[in-house]
């Protein structure tokens, strides 16, 4: 059966036959029965069997990991288990600004207000002249954000026509800017520019707007923000696992072992050290030998095995 399961749906519907199978049913007429002996997280999903269809359940307004077990059991009692990892991600976040600043330039219309919502209400900032023969705008907005396993920021913006074009930076201590992106519209067209900020992201942030030309030209230039915002999605830091029966054949006699996968997604770096636990019929000593019960995956490295023998 799939071991993973990840939504934001309201309810995951599985049917279970033919997900577990048991070689003796066609010569003996033999019934498998399902039961949950395993759910590790009931605030985030609720699961439920009823016959053969198991019902997964999510809660209003939570997210986060659930380990969810299925039992198969047969009339003579021999039973095999398979978990299921399931991962509700949380809904995404739009932080606004909640701050601004005009260090060069001036606002012309609307304020930051303006920019949360696309709606063909701009927040207008008009170059100055300095020098006599020069201009120059530099705009900073502040914002708090959220943080997340994603962090994007969005604008949609354009600017008055001419040869200036004006330039999205971001900072995280006010003082030190990364570039993102270029506006070069000179119409709104109702289309956003994005960029992925670092997934580390989190906490204060400034967003600045510049010139890129800084020759006065025909005359001053301006740039029309509608709609600005940074989007983080899902939980920041959470390691994803699961685990796969790639050879799920194995045999007591001769060299034919079962091979588990244990695959981490996201972020590779550094050891990951994995626990498992072992269920079924089978008698360990005899049936197998004796498993430790945990498993690394090493820095670097998105996988590793589990050898049974």
């Amino acid at each position: 059966m799939p071991n993973r399961i990840t939504t934001i749906s309201r309810d995951e519907v599985m049917n279970l036959l033919g997900v577990f199978d048991d070689v003796d049913i066609p010569t003996n007429g033999d019934v498998l029965s399902f039961s949950l002996p395993v759910n590790d997280n009931p605030g985030v999903v609720s699961a439920s069997i009823v016959d053969d269809v198991l019902t997964l359940d999510f809660l209003d307004d939570q997210h986060g990991v659930a380990n969810v077990t299925v039992r198969a059991t047969d009339q003579s009692g021999l039973w095999v288990e398979d978990t299921l990892l399931v991962t509700v991600n949380a809904s995404a976040t739009d932080d606004r600004a909640v701050g601004e600043a005009t260090p060069a330039g001036s606002v012309i219309a609307g304020d930051r207000t303006a920019t949360e919502t696309s709606d063909d209400v701009y927040e207008a900032i008009e170059e100055e002249v300095y020098a006599k023969k020069k201009s120059r705008l530099q705009h900073v907005w502040d914002f708090n954000v959220t943080g997340g396993a994603t962090v994007t920021f969005y604008v949609e913006a354009f600017h008055s026509a001419g040869v200036d074009d004006f330039r999205f930076e971001y900072s995280l201590d006010g003082s030190n800017w990364t570039n993102m992106l270029t506006v070069t519209k000179t119409g709104d067209d109702g289309s956003y520019q994005t960029y992925p900020l670092p997934a580390s992201t989190s906490g204060p942030l400034w967003v600045r707007v510049v010139d890129t030309d800084g020759s006065r030209e025909a005359g001053l230039e301006t740039i029309y923000v509608d709609d600005m915002f940074i989007r983080s999605e899902g939980a920041a830091g959470m390691p994803i696992v699961t685990i796969a029966a790639t050879d799920a054949f194995a045999a007591e006699e001769g060299a034919d072992p079962g091979t588990f996968t244990v695959t981490r997604s996201g972020d590779s770096s550094g050891d990951l050290t994995v626990d498992y636990t072992i269920g079924g019929t089978a008698t360990v000593g005899t049936d197998y030998q004796a498993l430790s019960g945990s498993v690394v995956i090493p820095d670097g490295a998105a996988s590793t095995t589990i050898e049974i023998t």
